[in-house]
């Protein structure tokens, strides 16, 4: 497919600094790109593989048939079309702002830094309604009863099930923790009395996500911090938690941005690299309508999510209990 062209200036300047601003900032915050890996496609459109449990549960016999020939696997994955589409925001550079900064240079850096939290918040939102759909199970006891809680219990029981459904190892899975949940987390008692032994000097003051992911044997424990205004622009404003507070999931997502779309996992951000060779793609042009140079961040992409069965890669839990 061919694309318009764009008379706009590439940045890779600016897109390596919010790339660097992704990893060193937003790494704990933002959490879409972690739970749907970008899959870099060569083609707008395209096809990719739907995992049932069947089929990644299959046996296969290698015994060579009489013929001479190979078995094949009998179950064959289903199949869905994928189309990417341009997104992205862009910022109107103001030069008495600009004044402000030590160089030009700054304070596209600094907007730039801007307009990449809009997005990843955007892509989050996305994420939190695809998980928002797995099916949860009470906490033994409510997370809040930092006493006798059982953070480490239904965390443990949530590892073995999802394992057992999808095949996939515990140490691959993410556990995502709302603010409040990971609060509890990190001040339950009886997280604190084992980590004084595997931790020495690590309090509830200073206990990180590694340190709880250790404990639990996982590959990370996410503090999802992400907020949004529920009001709208028109009403009241209204701050509230993106990931709803009592809600801890469990997730397997693909284990790398490398790996192939057959891959097993909860999903991947699709992104077409004839039009987005990076992620994100940073350009900037003049505007004579607002008589100001434009920023804009861009990328051409797709969120799918690689299951009918959103239980098969996430495990939720209800951590107030019954």
């Amino acid at each position: 497919m061919a694309i318009r062209k764009s008379s706009a200036t590439l940045r890779p300047d600016l897109t390596q600094t919010v790339y660097e601003y992704d990893m060193e900032k937003l790494k704990d915050r933002y959490l879409c790109r972690k739970l749907f890996p970008i899959f870099k496609s060569a083609t707008k459109t395209g096809e990719y593989p739907v995992f049932t449990q069947e089929v990644l549960h299959q046996p296969v016999n290698l015994d060579r048939n009489p013929t001479g020939g190979y078995n094949r696997i009998d179950a064959e994955l289903e199949s869905r079309t994928y189309g990417t589409r341009d997104r992205g925001q862009e910022f109107a550079l103001d030069d008495e702002e600009a004044n402000q900064y030590a160089t030009y240079l700054d304070f596209l850096e600094a907007m730039g830094k801007v307009i990449w939290d809009r997005i990843l918040a955007a892509h989050d939102v996305l994420a939190e309604a695809v998980i928002d759909g797995a099916t949860m199970t009470n906490a033994s006891t409510a997370w809040a009863t930092l006493a006798t809680g059982s953070v480490m219990a239904d965390v443990a029981t949530g590892l073995d099930t999802l394992s057992d459904r999808c095949g996939k190892p515990k140490e691959d899975m993410i556990l995502v923790l709302p603010k409040a949940d990971y609060d509890y987390a990190k001040d339950n008692t009886l997280i604190l009395d084992r980590i004084k032994y595997t931790n020495p000097g690590v309090s509830n003051t200073n206990m990180t996500g590694a340190i709880l992911a250790g404990l639990f044997g996982c590959k990370e424990v996410i503090r999802a911090n992400a907020i949004k205004n529920s009001a709208g622009k028109k009403g009241a404003v209204t701050m509230e938690q993106l990931w709803p507070t009592s809600s801890a999931y469990i997730v397997a997502p693909v284990e790398s941005e490398s790996a192939s779309l057959r891959s097993p996992g909860l999903g991947r951000t699709i992104l077409w690299t004839e039009d987005s060779p990076t992620f994100p793609v940073t350009e900037t042009y003049g505007s004579d309508e607002v008589r100001a140079e434009i920023l804009r961040l861009r990328a051409n992409t797709s969120i799918q999510m690689q299951t009918d069965d959103i239980d098969l890669f996430v495990y939720g839990i209800n951590t107030a209990g019954a």
